[in-house]
């Protein structure tokens, strides 16, 4: 089983402001593995991954894992937004918006 890396982002960062670095690098140790299975598993970006990198000080990390995943699908930043006003039967697809 693979923890949420939002999960472990938080530790690193909790452990960062406690003053344990040696724990807060366990952390950031756990979200490189993370990060390296699911490439290995065929995943070209995590979103997540990107967010975190990015808010923790490593630009750089998260914007290549950004431009893997932006080559694959432009939509990937940025996907449609579902109108929550529209209502699709979820059997046929019919819209069903009155």
């Amino acid at each position: 089983m693979i923890p949420l890396p939002d999960y472990a982002a938080a530790l690193e960062t909790l452990y960062t402001k406690l003053g344990q670095p040696h724990e807060a690098a366990k952390q950031r140790e756990l979200l490189d593995a993370i990060d390296k299975l699911g490439m290995a598993n065929g995943e070209k970006g995590n979103r997540m991954l990107a967010v975190i990198a990015i808010a923790g000080g490593r630009a750089k990390e998260g914007e290549d894992t950004l431009r893997r995943a932006l080559a694959l699908n432009p939509n990937f930043a940025f996907p449609q937004a579902e109108d929550p006003r529209r209502r699709v039967d979820r059997d046929t697809g019919a819209n069903m918006t009155r």
